[in-house]
């Protein structure tokens, strides 16, 4: 249990640090939530989501929103690039103060709170989660994510936006029941379009699992979200 992320209170207490990065500053950009599935410690520790590659390199994440135009940091252009552990307060810092390009104003969340360790298979991500409290219990705790993630849409887009997701259990946890169920076919041929399910002024895409960012297909296919929702959230 890595003590930067996780600490005990008692006998029966576990108390974790998680990520979201909700800016209170406002622009005339319409926002979009991008959402995971839940975040890496490491990131947690790290002060920033995605923060590094396990070789120490800049995630996929950030490259493919550069690629796609749905984000880049002011940063991104110093040569050469600096290492990540001097680029994350700096992006970090850029983000809050809306000093990126983008056609939108950009928040970005996690579906499942508790962090898991990106390093094991065995434990990572969402199915880490699942295999530690079993389908039930995190049935449970879906429940009270789902309110959290309402009260945080609300107050980051009052008048409707967009989210994107990346993940099956975020995805399947926002959408409407008018809006396809997940399918990782659909997800990776841009076939995951809808509505959140307790606003319908607030658009619904379905990106593939972050794993797939590396390919050039995945980057124009992200591109196609961002032309779609700025279509949709052409105020």
């Amino acid at each position: 249990m890595n003590p930067e992320v996780f600490r005990r209170e008692g006998s029966d207490t576990i108390v974790f640090f998680s990520e979201s990065l909700i800016p209170d500053r406002l622009d005339d950009r319409p926002p979009v939530l991008l959402l995971l599935g839940n975040p890496a410690s490491h990131s947690v520790a790290s002060g920033m989501c995605f923060s590094f590659e396990g070789d120490n390199r800049e995630h996929r994440f950030w490259l493919a929103l550069r690629k796609a135009g749905i984000l880049e940091f002011s940063s991104d252009s110093l040569s050469p690039p600096l290492p990540w552990h001097e680029r994350n307060p700096i992006r970090k810092e850029e983000f809050f103060a809306l000093q990126y390009s983008s056609p939108f104003r950009i928040g970005i969340s996690v579906y499942f709170s508790i962090p898991s360790a990106a390093s094991d298979p065995k434990w990572s991500g969402v199915t880490g989660l699942l295999r530690l409290f079993e389908q039930k219990a995190l049935r449970a705790i879906a429940m009270e994510e789902d309110r959290r993630i309402a009260d945080m849409l609300q107050r980051f887009m009052a008048s409707g936006g967009g989210v994107i997701t990346f993940q099956k259990n975020a995805y399947e946890g926002v959408r409407s029941p008018e809006t396809p169920p997940y399918s990782i076919d659909l997800a990776k041929n841009g076939g995951l379009r809808g509505k959140y399910k307790h606003d319908s002024r607030v658009y619904l895409v379905g990106a593939p699992p972050t794993r797939y960012l590396h390919s050039k297909k995945y980057h124009r296919l992200l591109t196609c979200h961002k032309d779609y929702l700025i279509a949709k959230l052409a105020f």
